[in-house]
């Protein structure tokens, strides 16, 4: 998204140095409703992020989510055959696997979302550079 907003604002800010932080520090975008939306995107997917890159770099997330299911399915090895109790336990890991699939799926909104008002907040900055380009072309 850093190196569309770069592009739109015709910044010239190398691909490789194009971040969130770039854009949003940048003298011709600081304060447009494009960079308060990247904020607001950037503001609202930390804790993401910040596990994204645990898992990257370390190779390892001690995911709370994850340690909930792993306790069900831990737990039910000591069940034995008791049904009631290994239905209860079955019953209690599809419960957590369904909360962890309803914030992945919350979250992939959220991120459609954001794509889309951040697209929209790039669209008169596009118009005007391309009407301005027109321009000079027809001179």
């Amino acid at each position: 998204m850093s190196n569309f907003i770069n592009e739109v604002y015709r910044l010239g800010i190398p691909a490789r140095k194009c971040n969130v932080y770039s854009i949003l520090e940048n003298l011709n975008t600081k304060g447009t409703a494009t960079a308060i939306k990247l904020k607001e995107f950037e503001s609202h997917f930390q804790g993401l992020k910040r596990k994204r890159n645990i898992i990257i770099h370390e190779g390892k997330l001690d995911s709370e989510e994850i340690k909930s299911i792993d306790s069900a399915i831990f737990s039910k090895e000591f069940l034995g055959e008791d049904k009631i109790l290994t239905d209860w336990f079955n019953k209690r890991k599809q419960d957590e696997i369904g909360k962890v699939l309803k914030k992945i799926h919350q979250d992939n909104t959220d991120v459609v979302n954001f794509l889309v008002d951040i697209s929209e907040t790039l669209k008169e900055p596009f118009l005007n550079r391309y009407n301005f380009l027109k321009s000079i072309e027809e001179k």
